[in-house]
């Protein structure tokens, strides 16, 4: 039988468990060079529904130390906007200090 696929999707809670030095970057999933994917779409669109986590994670929210000055709640996509130069120069710094060519 050829090769079974075993998983496949966001593994999150096995990274941490079986790789837990690696639970840092987690936060990163989904992101690229031009920033979180739909960063501005996803992001306000879980805000509207009331998905207050999932909103944090589509704006890799608490990445910067800038973000502690404003709530979740209150992102708008002015805020999110302003905060995407800074956000992939995080992202930049991170990619570069495992070694790889950003």
């Amino acid at each position: 039988m050829k090769g079974r696929l075993e998983a496949c999707g966001c593994l999150h809670d096995e990274i941490r468990q079986h790789f837990p030095e690696l639970a840092h970057l987690i936060k990163w999933h989904l992101v690229s060079t031009d920033g979180p994917l739909h960063y501005i779409a996803n992001t306000l669109y879980h805000l509207e529904k009331g998905n207050l986590e999932y909103a944090r994670s589509s704006a890799v929210y608490g990445a910067l130390c800038l973000d502690t000055l404003v709530n979740v709640e209150n992102m708008d996509e002015q805020f999110l906007l302003n905060r995407l130069p800074e956000l992939l120069k995080e992202f930049q710094r991170i990619v570069e200090q495992l070694g790889f060519a950003y």
